[in-house]
């Protein structure tokens, strides 16, 4: 691909050093990964390719962001802690979790990077830190002028940056903004070309349930296994992990009213992304149609003893794109939504963090894939297709979409503790 694209005449460099350079990242994957390893990387490279080959897209975007591009899907998770990290936690210094776990829980990573993208800093630092170290000899960059390597490092930092899923539907809406006025915005070239590559990166990351079928079906697996390891890992090491059971008899009753972030728990609990500016995963616990009518009136009840009822306008709202109605007495599909995070004041108050979904025991795998297609890869991509005039891409997208839908009724969680049984992980 770098070859395709002739990044060693951008880079004034040979084609040897770049495959120097390929070599060395490489190196630094953790191949044990089932999903965070360098297979994920050329797969998002591919997809930065071609999106980038694409002529609405081509128009848009300046050389320079381009390569950056190109640079930034190729390191963008690297050193991800994945699996890798739950085997040698306390060799190696901070364990395998997202970025909400880094810190929640203090660890020195999100110490040195200010609790903001952790990992995603954290993946672009080292890129450039053995790039530019000259042990490695393995400097692509040495042929540009101080000018063009500012240029090209500040525009691939800001796209692995926008990789961080927290941050999702701020990148989104600058996207759509910047799209839908293009006209308006010709003087600005640059700042329209790199908010279109932030983008396409970011599609590019979450691209699986895009591609055909059978590649769909085995990133996910690969994802689930490694969170299925990241939870276990966190229940018998960190924290107390809440059950939908306890979230109702335990936290609900003693969530106070002046918190300064949230003032209702639920509002963390049962959300969509726009809700909250700390959600990194969507967790999804399904209910028998007697046990959710139950579940729901419980919460009616311990709420109603220090809450108004119905909830506010922007709870309401958010239950319904949940496919949630707040005023009934049970969900209409059998859905929480739980977010894995917790505010500092959640903190302070000891309330334990909420972790539902990765339960290898009870997790409904195909369900956790139409949750994340619902809250997060359908918006993306009905967006980026529109623009990038790439239809077949919403087309794949409700396919895998109906397969997965069709399999969450007869899931069984027993299932889990075979998803590596069909040679998923052996990595190449």
């Amino acid at each position: 691909i770098f070859e395709r694209w002739k990044i060693h005449e951008t880079l004034k460099c040979s084609k040897d050093l770049i495959t120097r350079w390929f070599d060395t990242i490489e190196a630094h994957y953790n191949a044990i990964n089932p999903y965070h390893n360098a297979t994920h990387a050329a797969d998002v490279l591919q997809a930065t390719s071609f999106f980038l080959d694409c002529p609405t897209v081509a128009h848009h975007v300046q050389e320079v962001h381009a390569t950056a591009a190109l640079i930034a899907a190729a390191v963008h998770d690297l050193d991800h802690p994945g699996k890798y990290r739950i085997q040698n936690f306390h060799d190696l210094g901070y364990p395998a979790r997202g970025n909400a776990f880094l810190i929640n829980t203090r660890q020195p990573l999100a110490l040195l990077y200010n609790d903001q993208s952790v990992l995603e800093n954290h993946h672009i630092a080292l890129a450039f830190q053995l790039t530019l170290q000259s042990t490695n000899d393995i400097n692509i960059f040495a042929g540009l002028t101080r000018e063009e390597f500012t240029t090209l490092r500040q525009a691939t930092v800001e796209m692995v940056l926008a990789t961080d899923m927290s941050r999702h539907f701020e990148y989104l809406t600058k996207f759509q903004q910047v799209v839908s006025n293009l006209k308006d915005n010709e003087e600005n070239e640059n700042n329209i070309s790199l908010t279109i590559c932030r983008m396409l990166i970011k599609c590019a990351d979450i691209g699986n349930p895009t591609r055909e079928w059978e590649l769909c079906e085995k990133w996910a697996m690969r994802i689930v296994e490694e969170y299925f390891d990241q939870a276990n890992f966190i229940a018998h090491n960190f924290c107390n992990l809440v059950t939908s059971k306890e979230l109702v008899e335990k936290v609900f009753p003693n969530i106070q009213t002046n918190y300064k972030n949230h003032n209702w728990l639920s509002e963390r609990a049962i959300l969509t992304a726009k809700m909250s500016t700390n959600l990194t995963i969507l967790f999804s616990v399904t209910f028998k149609a007697k046990q959710s009518t139950l579940l729901w009136k419980q919460m009616k009840r311990d709420c109603n003893t220090q809450f108004d009822w119905p909830p506010s306008k922007k709870l309401g709202q958010s239950l319904k794109l949940c496919s949630l109605d707040p005023n009934t007495d049970c969900f209409s599909h059998g859905k929480l939504y739980v977010a894995y995070s917790r505010t500092n004041e959640e903190r302070e108050k000891g309330l334990p963090l909420t972790m539902e979904l990765f339960d290898r025991n009870v997790c409904n795998v195909p369900l956790t894939q139409c949750g994340f297609i619902d809250m997060f890869a359908r918006e993306a991509f009905t967006s980026w297709a529109q623009f990038s005039n790439i239809p077949i891409l919403l087309t794949q997208l409700e396919m895998n979409y109906e397969k997965w839908r069709k399999q969450t009724a007869d899931w069984d969680p027993s299932n889990n503790a075979h998803l590596n049984d069909e040679g998923y992980f052996h990595n190449s």
